[in-house]
């Protein structure tokens, strides 16, 4: 009797074991989807002139069609260090933004992409994480 309840610990031990391999993998196969999505973000930065509603409006469509709406981005204005609810990078204070006014040529955008990883095992729900970029206008004539 001791014999199978060992027996049966160890097969349970190693059916947990296999399940957390499995999460962690499908986790780190969703964590390699955000460099297509940042440079899809930087090509359509750079052909709109900023991240503009029409340029927010097409990522959110790549978000939703290719990557179930896993991503959101926001433009990060620069702004003076005592402005309130503004958020630091890198040393410098930004104002997040749903969205840009169109940039001339030659400007630098920042922005961040809001990303949502879902777990599917255990019920662990989500992990939400951020991850910054820049891109530059490269419309002339703006």
């Amino acid at each position: 009797m001791e014999h199978s309840v060992m027996e049966i610990a160890k097969w349970f031990f190693f059916a947990v074991m296999v399940m957390v391999m499995f999460s962690l993998g499908i986790f780190f196969i969703q964590m390699q989807d955000i460099n297509p999505y940042k440079q899809t973000v930087n090509y359509t930065i750079e052909r709109s002139g900023g991240l503009t509603q029409d340029a927010v409006k097409l990522l959110d469509e790549e978000s939703q069609t290719k990557y179930h709406n896993k991503y959101t981005v926001q433009y990060l204005e620069p702004v003076p260090p005592s402005t309130a609810g503004a958020v630091m990078v890198d040393g410098k204070t930004y104002m997040v933004k749903s969205y840009s006014p169109q940039m001339r040529y030659g400007t630098e955008v920042l922005y961040r992409v809001e990303s949502r990883f879902d777990i599917p095992i255990f019920g662990i729900g989500a992990i939400k994480n951020t991850f910054y970029g820049t891109s530059v206008s490269q419309i002339r004539g703006s």
